[in-house]
């Protein structure tokens, strides 16, 4: 039986993270104060985004997408540092995009590169919609490891090994997470999508809040998918995707 414990990645990508905050105008008063979030146990990667030099670690795409009008096909739309607009916290602040429609892609290396080697495998990233969201991805994608790429010329051809986060266009809500291995019987590289969630995940799209989105990865082929540590969709690698 085919184990999804072969891949391994070394680029962690972002077409968007959007703010994220706590608390009410109500509570600021009392609000607690901000502190960095530090991963416990093993990480490859965190990234609070609320220092003046967070972007400094990042690579801005210069890549061209392909297959689209020559004048909305580079990936330039500009990515900041701020607050989010209403019940921020002083201090606590995020990677940002202001403008609609623009290609945004930009990414940064991990720590060193991941392997399934036997032991869960989490991710999670927290996402604000803060002026709603009406055609557009809010989705992490992790590259498949290679020696040489040059980070600039990241773009949606880019291979990777795993994508997930949520994705919108008019009524259609998404939460993907799609995971891309290389068949071993036919040799070819495939990508395999999970089903979607049965639970009505609209209102985190449409709240202006922050939410928190999580991905885990077992060594028995299984997974989960939380919003805000809730399950919303679990299943195996083998058996529920397409």
């Amino acid at each position: 039986m085919y184990k999804f414990i072969s891949v391994e990645f070394s680029l962690i990508c972002l077409i968007l993270i959007a703010l994220w905050q706590s608390g009410s105008a109500e509570e600021k008063p009392s609000a607690p104060k901000y502190s960095t979030p530090r991963p416990s146990g093993k990480s490859y990667f965190a990234e609070p985004f609320d220092s003046d030099d967070a972007l400094e670690s990042w690579v801005h795409s210069k890549a061209t997408k392909e297959g689209v009008d020559s004048d909305i096909a580079k990936y330039n739309g500009q990515w900041n540092i701020a607050q989010s607009q209403e019940n921020a916290l002083s201090g606590d602040s995020g990677l940002l995009l202001n403008r609609k429609a623009r290609h945004y892609a930009i990414s940064s290396k991990l720590d060193e590169p991941y392997e399934f080697n036997g032991k869960p495998f989490v991710m999670q990233y927290e996402v604000n919609f803060q002026n709603g969201i009406e055609c557009g991805g809010a989705y992490v994608k992790l590259l498949s490891h290679s020696e040489d790429f040059d980070l600039e010329q990241f773009q949606d051809k880019t291979p990777y090994t795993i994508m997930f986060g949520p994705d919108k266009c008019g009524e259609d809500y998404k939460l993907h997470f799609i995971f891309r291995h290389k068949n071993p019987k036919t040799g070819e590289f495939e990508e395999k999508h999970a089903k979607k969630p049965t639970a009505d995940f609209k209102s985190y799209y449409t709240d202006k809040a922050s939410h928190l989105y999580t991905l885990v990865v077992n060594p028995d082929s299984t997974f989960k998918i939380l919003i805000d540590q809730t399950e919303i969709n679990s299943g195996s690698l083998l058996k529920d995707v397409k």
